[in-house]
């Protein structure tokens, strides 16, 4: 939340005032939690050090192993997806936001809300099933 007001603070004198504040605010936090999204995930599967010190006695290593790749693959669908869908997807599914509420902080109809998130859907499974294709393979 603090780098999202240093990077409002910064670019506060850019905001144009036709825009829609909220709408600026949430692109410029959206952008900050997917940089920290995605660095959090690489940290963890390169840092064995937090790998050392999970529990051994939850999962053998084999189980261990699928599950990260399952985790992996469903990451790597979703960073495949084109940012209009993956933005929806990632708010309404994970963030548990309502599809009116995407709608008015993306600035978006309501009908253009609930098309990306079916389409949302149906490219992140097929990515999805086909990367998990490729590893098992």
């Amino acid at each position: 939340m603090q780098e999202v007001f240093i990077v409002v603070g910064k670019r506060l004198a850019a905001f144009r005032p036709e825009a829609r504040f909220t709408s600026w605010l949430f692109e410029i936090t959206r952008k900050i939690a997917a940089n920290h999204r995605r660095r959090h995930r690489w940290r963890f599967w390169r840092n064995d050090e937090v790998l050392a010190n999970l529990p051994s006695d939850v999962l053998d290593p084999a189980t261990e192993l699928e599950r990260k790749q399952v985790v992996a693959c469903f990451y790597a669908a979703l960073d495949r997806l084109p940012e209009k869908y993956r933005t929806v997807i990632v708010l309404y599914e994970i963030e548990g936001l309502s599809t009116q509420a995407i709608a008015e902080v993306r600035n978006l109809k309501l009908s253009t809300v609930k098309v990306h998130l079916l389409r949302a859907r149906k490219r992140l499974s097929t990515q999805y099933q086909r990367l998990l294709k490729r590893e098992k393979a």
